[in-house]
């Protein structure tokens, strides 16, 4: 994973566009995924995009997906920011 220690959670900023992620529980003896993970996945996606903020992150959690082969799914939304 990238280096997420300089992304920040923020209150303001120059928008730098939407950004998501997924943590995911593939096998059933995988630990369960965690907001904090989701989190620091999101951080990653954020840089990645330029920004060195997230703001107004948003989670939710599923079960099993077909879709995505997971079990357990903890996702995270927010915006990507300059500051």
């Amino acid at each position: 994973m990238a280096e997420t220690k300089d992304v920040a959670l923020v209150s303001s900023g120059r928008e730098v566009g939407q950004v998501t992620a997924s943590a995911c529980q593939k096998l059933t003896s995988d630990p369960l995924p965690t907001h904090d993970y989701a989190l620091a996945l999101l951080k990653q996606q954020a840089r990645l995009r330029g920004g060195n903020g997230v703001m107004n992150v948003s989670y939710s959690e599923s079960a099993t997906s077909i879709i995505g082969n997971c079990w357990a799914t903890v996702s995270a939304s927010g915006t990507a920011v300059v500051n």
